[in-house]
Parts: structure tokens; sequence; C-alpha cells
């Protein structure tokens, strides 16, 4: 019998910016791309997500590990869909880090551990 090791993770706040101005409409319609993967430090694949959930005001999202895979300690974020129906902020750039963005349908295409971000 083979186990897939779960896990879980709390991405961004619902309504309030995010460490990278990102907020997200509490009507937000979040989805996961089918095949969303999760990705560690150094890019490597080391699972996948399987949903996506608001829990306590937090976009929370879960999945598998892929097997001898463990997850990093370190903070995640998230990288959303071309066609996610969003507004920006008047000091938005495309810089990381400057200006704001606000998402009302989301969906995410992958979880990453960012450097950074332990």
């Amino acid at each position: 019998m083979t186990q897939q090791t779960t896990w879980a993770a709390t991405l961004a706040p619902i309504g309030k910016p995010d460490p990278a101005g990102r907020t997200i409409d509490p009507d937000c319609v979040i989805t996961v791309r089918e095949g969303a993967l999760l990705f560690a430090l150094d890019g490597t694949r080391i699972g996948r997500v399987t949903g996506a959930s608001v829990i306590d005001g937090h976009l929370v999202v879960a999945g598998t590990l892929d097997p001898n895979r463990t997850l990093p300690n370190a903070l995640p974020t998230f990288d959303a869909g071309y066609n996610d129906r969003r507004t920006f902020g008047p000091v938005d750039s495309d810089d990381p880090g400057s200006g704001t963005v606000t998402y009302h349908t989301m969906e995410i295409n992958a979880v990453r551990i960012r450097p950074g971000l332990e």
C-alpha cells in the first residue's frame, strides 16, 4: 500500500493586502487549476495542490506531497491565472512589491515556497 502525505498552507488573508500588495475580495470565486503543483525553494516539484478554502478569513490550500518529499519550513505564495478578474490600484507597476491588485476571481496555478520568506 502506498501512503501519500497531505499538506495544507495558509496563503493570504481575505479582504486585506498580503505582503506583496495582493488583496482577495471577500466575494472572490477561487478555483484550483487541475494539476496545479507545489514547488520547493529551489523550484523542484514536491507535490500537488488539490483544493482551496477560506478558513478563518484566510485563503488555505491543501494537497499531497510526492513520495519522499517534505514540506519546507517557509512561507508559501501562489501563482494566479492569467484570466483572473482583478482590479489594480493607482500605484500598480510590474515591479515586485509595488502597487496593489485586488482579485475578484482567481485560479491558483501553482504554490511556491519562495527564498527569503523563511
